[in-house]
């Protein structure tokens, strides 16, 4: 954790008791998700891809549909990408185990807009690397709001899609999403698609296209 996330808001300073309770529920999701992981048979040879696009130097926004992030934070544990969660008891529980699983963190009040000004912070400086949700954070699912590619023209980030597919898995149709998650003993393979740029000509159907095209491609 670097000198500037120690200065970051916390929402369980002046909170004893929500800091024990955030503890032990965090600590509970994140053994849950380390043992349902552990059960995977993980494929991540495509890795590199994420790999090659850091080594840039350049900024990096990963991009993933909605319904597919949660198998995520523990396929890709250990990349120190920037997740942005709310100031409250839920984004506390949140940031406690994606800290855990290597990710930075940053906590932003509600409604003021913090998150977007967050990512542009992170995206100022050479080889951030943040991850959007592009139909995040209410959907439509699979259909690409214009933030992801507008920060890629503003900044020069590259553009990197990220998916997991799995071999059997449970789809929640009861959300908006379809959140898929990967049942146990399933085989579970790590998708990263090719670095890309959105030009700057480029309108904004063109750019939707663009970023739609590859996570679809990754499905």
């Amino acid at each position: 954790m670097t000198d500037q996330d120690n200065k970051r808001p916390n929402w369980e300073e002046g909170r004893p008791l929500g800091r024990i309770a955030a503890f032990i529920v965090a600590a509970t999701i994140y053994a849950l998700l380390r043992l349902w992981g552990a059960t995977w048979r993980i494929d991540k040879s495509e890795m590199h891809r994420l790999e090659a696009a850091r080594a840039t130097g350049r900024p990096i926004i990963g991009i993933v549909w909605h319904g597919s992030y949660a198998p995520l934070f523990y396929l890709i544990s250990g990349q120190p990408a920037l997740v942005v969660t709310s100031y409250s008891f839920r984004g506390s529980v949140i940031a406690r185990f994606c800290r855990w699983f290597g990710y930075r963190v940053m906590q932003v009040e509600r409604g003021n807009h913090g998150g977007r000004r967050a990512i542009r912070e992170e995206l100022a400086h050479p080889n951030a690397l943040v991850a959007i949700a592009p139909d995040g954070p209410l959907g439509p699912r699979h259909e690409a709001k214009p933030g992801a590619a507008n920060l890629a023209v503003e900044f020069g980030a590259l553009l990197i899609p990220i998916s997991a597919n799995s071999s059997r898995k449970k789809i929640v149709t009861s959300r908006w999403d379809k959140m898929e998650l990967p049942l146990p003993t399933a085989k579970v393979r790590l998708r990263v698609g090719e670095a890309f740029e959105i030009p700057k000509e480029a309108s904004p159907e063109e750019a939707k296209a663009l970023v739609e095209n590859a996570l679809n491609a990754l499905i």
